[in-house]
């Protein structure tokens, strides 16, 4: 086992290596306070299994259209992280049942679930690893017909209407 000395001559002839992993700790330890004190819950792709089957858990896919048809899981909304924020107040009827937002990585449905918080939904999770960790646990995925919120149907027939009167 390394000694007190044998420590500090490590740390003095590599000074920046040695900088570098205490940069990282204190971002990871950074990043675990703000994550925890958010209220924004995670959840690994097994405890969603749990939560769609037992608690009747809305899945909200951000990845977009053309990510959601190549292959979703089954039930998942489909809203782009993009347009989340406008898009969310359909989300209004499934308040008090758990919300599960999932994107590529995790990044941006962590982001997008403080947000959601944020406007009064007190039950919000995100899918740590994302779509990613939901392949690498090799569960399943449909490629169904994407499942629309009722906000997004609307904007789209506004759209068609726009079209229709030029």
């Amino acid at each position: 086992m390394p000694t007190v000395d044998q420590l500090k001559q490590f740390i003095t002839a590599h000074w920046m290596l040695s900088a570098a992993f205490v940069l990282i700790l204190l971002l990871v330890i950074i990043e675990e306070i703000r994550s925890r004190a958010s209220g924004v819950k995670r959840v690994s792709p097994s405890g969603l299994t749990h939560l769609i089957n037992r608690e009747q858990a809305i899945v909200v896919d951000l990845r977009g259209e053309a990510a959601f048809s190549a292959g979703h899981i089954l039930g998942a909304k489909c809203m782009s992280a993009s347009t989340f924020i406008s898009e969310c107040d359909s989300l209004h009827e499934y308040k008090e049942r758990p919300i599960v937002l999932a994107c590529k990585a995790g990044q941006d449905s962590a982001t997008m679930a403080n947000k959601l918080q944020r406007k009064g939904f007190s039950n919000v999770y995100y899918l740590v690893g994302g779509m990613g960790a939901w392949q690498q646990a090799n569960l399943p995925l449909t490629k169904k017909a994407a499942t629309k919120t009722k906000q997004t149907q609307k904007q789209k027939q506004k759209q068609k209407q726009k079209q229709k009167k030029k």
